[in-house]
């Protein structure tokens, strides 16, 4: 027996989508607003159910197209992302929202815990599906990622460390390294190892300290060694708590800076 369209469309809430994305044509912001259409009789639960997968489709779609070579697990896994619920009659004010999330947890009981949160003791008890905006935003420290590169061989180069002007050290190859420590975990070595061990000569050729970069690597617990990305760098004060990591990146302002048990800030220059 074929559904009524009256019935197939309390399912089929009419949405319009928007799109912010980044200078470097990442996606920033996707925005999902309920469009009202006669007739509509709406089962919240069934709605939110299908606003949540329609902004992890756009989410999953754009990563896809952006960033390639990750895979749908990839993205489940390492993307987060922070969704907000806006109050149409409130001027834009967020009436809720739930921060540092992974992509599956945008569903239906998110959704109805944000909608409850605004409605719930004696506020909002008026607002219905009509009334709010969700706005999903995508942690671009999640998605920046690092691809270990090589500039020189420890035989050309081992023992050259020198700061260049912007104060960053110089790649060299580990020569005991089995091809398993990615850039991440090299760099960070190498800023430890130039403020405990500043006399250490030839350490690229060291095979104690190639050691220690697989033992920081380890104890960073990266998805991908090779392609950590800046939010998993965070990991880092939580075993070194007494540093503060700041990260640059070419063409962006603002820097992230973690410091001590995973608190990050942000500071504009």
């Amino acid at each position: 027996m074929e559904i009524p369209a009256a019935a197939r469309r309390n399912y089929q809430a009419r949405v319009e989508l928007d799109h912010v994305y980044r200078a470097d044509g990442l996606l920033s912001y996707v925005t999902l607003r309920p469009v009202r259409r006669a007739g509509d009789r709406f089962q919240t639960p069934a709605v939110l159910r299908a606003f949540a997968k329609r902004l992890r489709s756009e989410i999953y779609r754009n990563v896809r197209q952006q960033v390639p070579g990750w895979t749908d697990y990839r993205i489940r896994t390492t993307l987060r992302v922070s969704i907000f619920m806006y109050n149409r009659d409130d001027e834009g004010g967020v009436a809720a929202n739930q921060q540092d999330i992974l992509i599956g947890d945008i569903a239906e009981n998110t959704l109805m815990h944000l909608f409850e949160l605004a409605t719930g003791q004696g506020s909002n008890q008026n607002l219905d599906i009509y009334d709010v905006i969700w706005k999903v935003w995508i942690n671009p420290a999640s998605v920046v990622e690092g691809a270990t590169q090589i500039e020189t061989t420890p035989e050309q180069d081992a023992d050259t460390e020198k700061m260049n002007t912007a104060g960053v050290v110089k790649y060299m190859k580990l020569k005991h390294d089995d091809g398993s420590i990615g850039c991440a975990a090299h760099a960070l070595a190498i800023g430890l190892d130039l403020k405990e061990h500043p006399g250490r000569k030839n350490r690229h050729l060291d095979i104690k300290f190639t050691q220690f970069c697989k033992t920081l690597q380890e104890s960073m617990g990266f998805n991908d060694p090779k392609f950590a990305t800046i939010f998993e760098l965070k990991r880092f004060v939580s075993v070194y708590k007494h540093y503060r990591l700041v990260i640059l990146q070419t063409a962006i302002h603002t820097p992230t800076i973690y410091i001590g048990m995973i608190k990050l800030t942000r500071f504009r220059v």
